[in-house]
């Protein structure tokens, strides 16, 4: 004769006794034992069946009345989100090792160059507001990060640069109120697209402009003159291609690279690395 399942003997013994207690609820309830033998036949059963008595929950007592072991089917998912429970929690935690060990990378290795403490603790500030989502991140490649104000800034640099910045926000704000007058024609930030167009027939031209000057000047090279009037074209091109560059990430990003000291045009240093990458002196 075929021992009845070990998992109905205990169905039978619970409803029993929940039954001579007057209550109608059915529940659904087993002890564990040395090797969770829900479900199992007694002749397959080791070790004592002592232990507290455990009640399943409803979606349990449904699988336990359908034939399924909820304790399966519990490791069974356990091992759909990475395993048991051990190696559920070791795979955690060596994802959140991995993210402190990105973060610390891109807030310890922020550049080659040696600089101050002061001004490593000001890169490192912003570098974790960017990855803490307190300022949006941004491209500025052509402005050289922390290094402060360009030492090779004159005062006719300063003065000239003072008056190309003057003339870009009066033609800004001139396209801006046209096109605003026109907004049934123009989209709301359509005059971002016509200022970026008018930026870039400027910038060629003042690229154009010093190419010729060091082609015509090149018996000047090496001398003091040739070196400034080509750092004082490079910064102008540069403040092109700034203001070409952060319009384009959007209308806010100009007065954040203001507010972070990283506009050319008020004073701080090109990077010359990238400058020459791109337009070749």
């Amino acid at each position: 004769m075929k021992h009845p399942s070990y998992s109905m003997c205990w169905l039978h013994l619970v409803v029993y006794i929940l039954s001579q207690n007057g209550r109608l609820i059915p529940i659904i309830a087993y002890k564990k034992t040395k090797y969770s033998a829900l479900g199992r036949s007694p002749s397959r059963v080791k070790g004592s069946s002592s232990g507290p008595l455990k009640i399943l929950s409803l979606p349990m007592m449904i699988m336990f009345l359908e034939g399924r072991n909820p304790k399966s089917t519990r490791e069974k998912t356990d091992k759909s989100n990475g395993g048991d429970n051990a190696s559920y929690y070791a795979n955690r935690h060596a994802e959140a090792r991995r993210e402190y060990q990105n973060r610390y990378n891109q807030l310890q290795r922020l550049t080659r160059r040696k600089l101050s403490k002061s001004d490593l603790q000001a890169l490192r500030k912003r570098k974790s507001d960017e990855l803490d989502g307190v300022i949006p991140a941004f491209e500025n490649q052509i402005c050289r990060r922390s290094a402060g104000l360009d030492p090779e800034r004159t005062d006719n640099m300063e003065a000239a640069e003072g008056k190309l910045a003057d003339e870009l926000n009066s033609l800004k704000w001139g396209i801006a109120e046209q096109q605003s007058q026109l907004r049934h024609i123009y989209a709301e930030d359509e005059w971002i697209e016509t200022y970026i167009r008018e930026l870039c027939i400027m910038r060629d031209i003042a690229v154009g402009g010093a190419r010729t000057w060091i082609e015509v000047n090149c018996d000047l090279k090496g001398t003091r003159k040739w070196k400034e009037e080509v750092h004082r074209r490079r910064r102008t091109v540069a403040i092109y291609h700034q203001e070409i560059d952060l319009y384009r990430q959007g209308p806010e990003i100009p007065l954040l690279a203001l507010r972070l000291n990283e506009l050319i045009s008020a004073g701080f240093c090109v990077n010359k690395t990238v400058f020459r990458r791109l337009y070749r002196f």
